[in-house]
């Protein structure tokens, strides 16, 4: 999700900040591996993480629909 990964890079935050933040904000248990593929296409956000990265980058949630 080529999306994400512009946006992560635009706020400077490497994949492990990235998950810090979400599972601080967020009260989840994101690991990095599972940012990294949804980076990488290998795997989809469920309709829930993507509406949790839209807030968290206050852009709209179809921003990450393919």
């Amino acid at each position: 999700m080529k999306t994400l990964t512009e946006l992560r890079e635009k706020k400077q935050l490497s994949l492990s900040k990235l998950a810090i933040n979400l599972n601080k904000n967020y009260e989840k248990d994101y690991r990095i591996c599972q940012i990294w593929d949804w980076e990488h296409d290998y795997r989809v956000p469920s309709e829930k993480d993507t509406k949790i990265l839209a807030d968290y980058f206050q852009v709209p949630k179809k921003t990450f629909n393919s």
